[in-house]
């Protein structure tokens, strides 16, 4: 272990339920409770890096949980650059791809709670050319190949998960703002945080990938969830509507497991201790990546692991979240 530091919540790099974790990093009231890095194999963006000794400066892929950062750049791109309202037909800021009215029902609302009603399949490993994202990311034009899926449900009815959807989010963004989906990140999100240490992986067609491009440190995810517990205040300073991120937040659809919002997960946990039920909000990435807020407990939990396109790493860490982190927040409130 690397970076260690705590003075709460005791970790062991040799308990089980830390297998393939990268970093663990938990807030509670403000302070850090736990601080832990591991050593481990790491993939970026799909590809082997070998063994890596993970500390508080290395970049992770965050993968998916960039969707939930869209969300928020989608609020703040209507708040500063008049980017269209929710009922706005996504097709309408898409001419050069209309051929017929099949998309003239899909609203930017239903991109951002997965119920575009598209016909799109991510369940094979995103190491393979038939999961969608991945045809995407390789497609010489992203939003060609979006546009160019049947559609096969009604608009609002379904979720499906979707980084198609992301992608004509982040280039909406892009249009109103006149800047690249990285440049408008940084301005105003990421340096009003203080995080100046980012990375965003970019598709065969040279555009930044708002499905799952984003690398950053666990300190900075924790930013992050830190300013979304905050109601979108930093040192004073309102950096995110509230309002949206209450509508963020706000539970759509079921994923079939958890409730959905705008690219945001809802869920709770009941406490063996109290009997007590806490709803906590979260971003998840392929390989084990989390970013989960505990409103109730004033807490942030930041999980980066490398079980990548491997659906088991869920139920260890969930068991790491329920039986070992969420009890000592529950003790420590």
């Amino acid at each position: 272990m690397n970076g260690f530091s705590t003075n709460k919540i005791n970790l062991s790099s040799n308990h089980k339920l830390f297998e393939h974790v990268h970093a663990l990093v938990v807030s509670q009231r403000g302070t850090l409770l736990a601080e832990g890095y591991f050593s481990g194999h790491d993939e970026l963006w799909g590809e082997d890096m070998g063994k890596i000794d993970f500390n508080k400066n290395t970049l992770h892929d965050i993968r998916s949980i960039t969707k939930s950062i869209i969300s928020i750049l989608y609020g703040l791109a209507m708040k500063y650059k008049n980017a269209p309202n929710l009922k706005s037909p996504i097709i309408e800021h898409f001419p050069e791809y209309r051929k017929d009215n099949r998309f003239d029902h899909i609203n930017i609302e239903h991109a951002l709670t997965m119920t575009m009603g598209i016909e799109w399949n991510e369940s094979y490993s995103y190491h393979d050319i038939r999961n969608d994202e991945i045809g995407m990311e390789l497609a010489p034009d992203r939003y060609r190949y979006i546009f160019s899926k049947t559609v096969t449900e009604r608009a609002g009815e379904t979720w499906c998960y979707s980084g198609g959807n992301v992608a004509l989010l982040g280039r909406i963004i892009e249009k109103y703002t006149h800047c690249t989906l990285p440049e408008f990140a940084n301005e105003v999100l990421f340096t009003q945080l203080g995080i100046h240490h980012v990375k965003w992986h970019k598709g065969k067609d040279g555009v930044a990938s708002a499905a799952s491009g984003l690398r950053l440190t666990a300190r900075d995810l924790l930013k992050i969830g830190l300013l979304i517990l905050n109601k979108g205040q930093w040192e004073g300073k309102d950096i995110i509507p509230a309002t949206w991120l209450k509508e963020s937040m706000k539970p759509r659809f079921s994923t079939g497991t958890d409730d959905y919002g705008y690219l945001w997960y809802m869920g709770k946990y009941r406490s063996p201790i109290n009997g007590n039920e806490y709803h906590w909000h979260a971003a998840f990435g392929n390989g084990g990546q989390i970013l989960l807020i505990i409103p109730q407990l004033e807490s942030i939990i930041v999980i980066f692991s490398g079980r990548y396109n491997n659906i088991d790493i869920w139920d260890n860490l969930f068991l790491l979240l329920e039986d070992f982190i969420f009890p000592k927040l529950v003790e420590n409130f």
